[in-house]
This record gives structure tokens, C-alpha cells and sequence, in this order.
């Protein structure tokens, strides 16, 4: 039952995408100039973003992606029809003038996006943005003195601004950049600490997992200018027809999954406190109705997922109303064009099956239906049925189609299975972090480290233990 339910699901995430491309060209017929990217139907929301990237520290060491980094993010939201608010290498000043500019801007009903890339640290249960002229510190109380806290300066902050939909960013997953000093350092070695208390409306996203380190690139032959993690989320982003949790899970994966064929582990942590949201609102305000010509019928078997896919739709219609849409997707297709295959040689054709009695070699139904068994595309088998709907292949044809239908209900399983272990991990992440920081303040054993726990998490395993230490303290005088 709970199988049929998340395919039921998944195909209607699908029937929303195919509804979203068909008005996003839509949008592209009315602008032939416009580019593909900005496409998305303007929105009455009032949208804002905080965009920081943070390379020349004075103090402590220089990043090199950053900015650049902060500069690609900047774009692209410009792009979703964001109002951006863009700072480099910016100073503590003018880092929390920039969050409050933000936040009141984003106040009683507004949507906001803040991206941040650049050096943090986690300590005592927080979580910190480091700005360029932070001192090489090594007293940790000095840390909210010139750092701005991710916890209570920015999330807290957001969430009590009556925002309608929140994304955070945080792409600071990287080295301690602060000086061990009698055999320890202010922060753990690397990485920022679970956002827990999350208030609602708010997705964040870590550019990597508790005590995991961000790849700014994955081999020294990388010549991308970004980091792993914001070139996939840009790629991500550029995608019509998602929502936000799609978007972020898809990152995820993607960055899990490359990260693992240089043997590193980065897996980035969402936390997600919202009800859906699509970037691209017009996905909000769709009507159109079923497809009623015969090349909307064929645009309609599409999805975006399978991008190699829009190469039939361009065989069949090279001047049709989907031209634009249907290159601008075929731009995340992996696989080899034709030109390029024949360069490398040739392939050898997939096995055709034998011809009904009465089939003749050099017919058009068997040449376009030769063409859809040596490629084995979805669309293709589609547009023979199209033509042929009681040919002699039609039975085969829908049979193929069956097999890949089983394919991809196998590959769906297969994904909730790794989602559904992922979370687990991350589960049992956030218990760990949790058992720390309570062992910490047991430790120190005082108003202070008790209240440092209970701030970090208000809603956790020890808090009635961690209240009574807290009572007890008080009543002793610490």
C-alpha cells in the first residue's frame, strides 16, 4: 500500500512538472528574446535574497571559491525574480546591517533566500558566520563578539519576521580556520552543527553533513569555477516544475554520489520546516487543459528527469511551439549526440525484433520502428504509437514501454530506499550531536552550560535533566 501511495505521488509531481513547461513556453512564445532561464511567470510575491561571500579574511585563512560562488548564486536567484542584496568580502558591521536590511525587507508575508559561502564554525551548540576581519580568536566567549550567529542573528530573526517561505544556504562546511591553542581550538575540526530549531516556514541547507568538509573542486583537473555543492544546487535551481524539497534532495544526491567517486564523504543535511514551495511560482497558477493537439500529446510523454528524451520531440517537430524548451533541457542530457558517437565508431545496433508476417524491410513503420527498439527510449516508442496505434509492432512496442515502466518503479524504490536510509543517518547525526553537547554541559556543570544545551535544543532528550541541573545550579549560586 505504502508502494502504490509513493508512486501515486511521484506521478503527480510529474503531471505538475509537464504543467509548468507547457506555461513556461508559453511565456517564451509571447518574449522570443528572452532567454530560457528567466522564464518563470512574475509573482506577486515580494521576493528577496542575501547573497555573502566572504574569500579575503584578514586574519585567519583565505578561501579561493567563495565569491565566486556568491556571484553564480546572486545570478541565478536574479533569474527566479528575486530582489538580490550582494556582498563580498564583507566585515562584521556590515554583515549584520546587511541581515537586518534583509530581514525587515522580507517581513509580513515576504519570501526569502539567503546564500552564505564562505569560513563558520560551530561551538557550544551554534552555530557561526565568520566575517573577513574576524580576529584569529582563541577565547571562544569571544566568538559572538565578532562572528554573527547563524542560530540566533539570522534564523531567529527570519522566523520572527513573519516571513512566508524562507531558504537558507550554507555553504561554510570547511577547515577550522581558527589556531589550535593548548591543545585545542575554538569550534569542532570542521563543519557546523544541526540546525534543530528551525522555526516554520524555513528550509536550510548545510553544503555538507555534521563534521563533513565541502569540496571546493574534485580534482585538481576541476576547472569549474564553483564548489561542488553550488554548482549542482545551480543546476538544480535552473530545473522548471520542482519544489523546494525536490530541489534540495536532488542536490543532495548529486553531490553525495560525486563526492563518492573521488572517495570523499559529503552529503549535505536539510532541514526542512515548511509546507511546499516552488521557486518557480508559476507552477502555483497553472490551468491549462489536457493536451489538445497532437504535438501537445507528444510533449506531454515527456518529463524532465529524462532530458536525452527531447531529442525525438526536435526529430519530429524541428519548427514546433516546444523548440526553445526542448533544447534548454537537452542541455542536462549526458548521453553522446549522434555526431559524436559515429566519431568514436560505431555502436552496435540493439537486436530488432523479427518482423510480423508481412513486414517489409524498407517500409516507413519498420524503419521508425527499427529506430525505437535500437534506441529504447520512452518518447520514441510513443511517437511510433503515435503513428502506427494498431501497426504490426504496436503490441510490441507496448510492451517495451511496460518494461520500462517496471524499470523506473524499481529505480523509485530503490531512491525512497537510499532517501529513507539517508534520513536515518542523519537521524542518528543529530542524536550524536545532541549526546556531545549534553556531555559538555555535564561537565562543565553550571548555569551556563546547562542553558548553552538547552538553547542548542529546546526539544531534546535531556531537557528535563538538563532543567533540574539548571535549577540546582541557580539555587547553589554558580
Amino acid at each position: 500500500m505504502k508502494h502504490n501511495v509513493l508512486i501515486f505521488i511521484r506521478a503527480l509531481r510529474a503531471i505538475a512538472a509537464m504543467a509548468l513547461l507547457l506555461s513556461l513556453d508559453m511565456a517564451y512564445a509571447a518574449e522570443p528574446g528572452a532567454t530560457v532561464r528567466n522564464l518563470a511567470v512574475a509573482s506577486t510575491e515580494h521576493r528577496v535574497a542575501l547573497v555573502i561571500g566572504n574569500n579575503a579574511y584578514q586574519h585567519v585563512t583565505r578561501l579561493n571559491n567563495a565569491v565566486g560562488d556568491a556571484r553564480a548564486m546572486a545570478q541565478e536567484l536574479r533569474g527566479l525574480g528575486f530582489d538580490v542584496i550582494e556582498k563580498h568580502d564583507v566585515d562584521q558591521r556590515n554583515m549584520k546591517a546587511a541581515v537586518r536590511e534583509f530581514v525587515q525587507r522580507i517581513s509580513n508575508g515576504g519570501v526569502g533566500a539567503f546564500f552564505y559561502a564562505g569560513h563558520g564554525v560551530q561551538e557550544g551548540g551554534n552555530n557561526f558566520l565568520l566575517p573577513v576581519d574576524i580576529s584569529a580568536l582563541s577565547d571562544p566567549s569571544a566568538l559572538p563578539d565578532e562572528a554573527v550567529e547563524l542560530n540566533g542573528e539570522i534564523m531567529a530573526r527570519i522566523g520572527q519576521s513573519g516571513a512566508k517561505f524562507s531558504l537558507l544556504v550554507i555553504d561554510a562546511c570547511r577547515d577550522n580556520p581558527f589556531p589550535k591553542r593548548s591543545g585545542r581550538s575554538i569550534g569542532a575540526t570542521r563543519g557546523l552543527t544541526a540546525a534543530t530549531s528551525a522555526p516554520e516556514g524555513m528550509v536550510v541547507v548545510y553544503s555538507a553533513g555534521v563534521g563533513q568538509q565541502a569540496l571546493d573542486r574534485l580534482s585538481d583537473n576541476d576547472r569549474n569555477p564553483n564548489g561542488l555543492f553550488t554548482r549542482e544546487f545551480i543546476r538544480e535551481i535552473r530545473k522548471p516544475g520542482l519544489e523546494v524539497s525536490e530541489v534540495v534532495m536532488n542536490v543532495r544526491k548529486r553531490v553525495k554520489d560525486q563526492a563518492a567517486q573521488v572517495k570523499h564523504e559529503q552529503t549535505p543535511a536539510i532541514y526542512i520546516q515548511a509546507d511546499r514551495f516552488y521557486l518557480t511560482s508559476a507552477a502555483q497558477s497553472v490551468t491549462n487543459a489536457a493536451p489538445s493537439s497532437e504535438e501537445d500529446k507528444l510533449w506531454a510523454t515527456f518529463a524532465p528527469s529524462m532530458p536525452c528524451d527531447y531529442r525525438a520531440y526536435l526529430d519530429q517537430y524541428p519548427q514546433g511551439r516546444y523548440v526553445a524548451l526542448a533544447k534548454q533541457l537537452l542541455t542536462e542530457c549526458l548521453e553522446p549526440v549522434a555526431g559524436a558517437v559515429a566519431a568514436a565508431g560505431p555502436r552496435p545496433s540493439a537486436a530488432v525484433p523479427p518482423e510480423p508476417s508481412g513486414g517489409v524491410p524498407g517500409d516507413a513503420e519498420t524503419r521508425l520502428w527499427n529506430q525505437a527498439k535500437s534506441g529504447g527510449k520512452r518518447a520514441q516508442f510513443h511517437t511510433y504509437l503515435k503513428q502506427y496505434a494498431n501497426g504490426k509492432y504496436a503490441d510490441l512496442a507496448r510492451a517495451e514501454l511496460k518494461k520500462l515502466d517496471d524499470r523506473d518503479k524499481q529505480k523509485m524504490v530503490k531512491e525512497e530506499t537510499e532517501r529513507r536510509l539517508d534520513v536515518e543517518r542523519e537521524k542518528q547525526e543529530l542524536a550524536r550531536g545532541e549526546k556531545e553537547s549534553w556531555e559538555r554541559a555535564k561537565a562543565g556543570d553550571s548555569k551556563k552550560a546547562y542553558a548553552v544545551y538547552l538553547e542548542a535544543y529546546p526539544k531534546g532528550r535531556f531537557v528535563a535533566l538538563a532543567r533540574i541541573s539548571l535549577s540546582k545550579a541557580s539555587i547553589a549560586g554558580d
